[in-house]
């Protein structure tokens, strides 16, 4: 297993939500505004962050992944899906 497999999701999204804080201009850097920037719901942002779920919709995981990375599939142990060109 390599090593960014062995951190899991709520950890590696909160190091991706701290590295937003620091990259963000904006004075508002609440999970709020994390979970608007990403166009989901806060409760989502604090449940994934304190592992009690994590997101599953196809369509979502690619749009998080566009905003947080491709690396998002490894910490959920999911497949990316095929992008065709």
């Amino acid at each position: 297993m390599n090593n960014a497999a062995k951190i899991g999701f709520g950890d590696w999204l909160m190091n991706r939500y701290l590295s937003w804080q620091v990259s963000t201009k904006s004075r508002y850097k609440t999970h709020s505004a994390f979970a608007n920037y990403l166009g989901v719901e806060k409760e989502d942002i604090l449940n994934w962050l304190n592992y009690k779920s994590e997101p599953e919709d196809g369509e979502l995981l690619m749009k998080l992944a566009d905003k947080l990375g491709p690396d998002l599939y490894v910490h959920l142990r999911k497949r990316p899906p095929n992008v065709q060109k």
